[in-house]
């Protein structure tokens, strides 16, 4: 699904079109498969195939291997060629994604949390029912002032420290300056 709404969403626009999206969904953190990631400081971080999705990933593959019909140890034996395989390139990562999911247009993405975590819901007295990065999105926006998109981000994830485990994530369609003001 990821694939097809970088395709639609994202990959149609053109250069000088800005595209704000915001995720607050559960296991969203690469909902439109933008290549940079940043931190709240702004910084980039390096993408890497996680180490508990490849082992997850590699007993679930073990067992169709063992327990299942052909089929199943057909796609098991696939799927434990893909991890394997995704590990094998970790440190090709960054590049490759860059190079099949950079944009021209001016696309940032807040997701609710990283892909393994789910978004929880609320409700807050002055906004009902809503869900946490909605709430903390809104309230950053509201209370802020002129906050860089790195402001942005750390505000956002200060409202929800300590309520939740969610981790909002911030991503782009190409490298930016997370340190320049955030504007709809």
């Amino acid at each position: 699904v990821d694939d097809e709404m970088n395709a639609i969403l994202v990959q149609q626009l053109p250069r000088g079109a800005r595209l704000t999206a915001i995720f607050d969904s559960c296991h969203s953190a690469t909902a439109l498969d933008l290549p940079f990631i940043y931190d709240c400081n702004g910084q980039p971080k390096q993408q890497k195939y996680s180490r508990k999705t490849a082992g997850k990933d590699l007993l679930e593959s073990g067992l169709s291997l063992m327990t299942g019909n052909m089929f199943d140890k057909l796609s098991g034996a696939k799927q434990a060629y893909s991890t394997l395989s995704a590990l094998g390139n970790e440190g090709n990562a960054q590049d490759i994604t860059a190079q099949t999911r950079s944009t021209q247009a001016d696309a940032i993405m807040f997701s609710g949390c990283k892909d393994y975590q789910t978004s929880a819901d609320t409700n807050v007295s002055g906004y009902g029912a809503t869900g946490a990065a909605s709430y903390a999105f809104i309230n950053a926006v509201r209370t802020g002032g002129n906050l860089t998109f790195a402001e942005l981000l750390a505000k956002m994830r200060d409202t929800l420290y300590g309520k939740y485990e969610q981790k909002i994530q911030m991503s782009t369609g190409f490298p930016t300056d997370m340190n320049i003001p955030f504007v709809f």
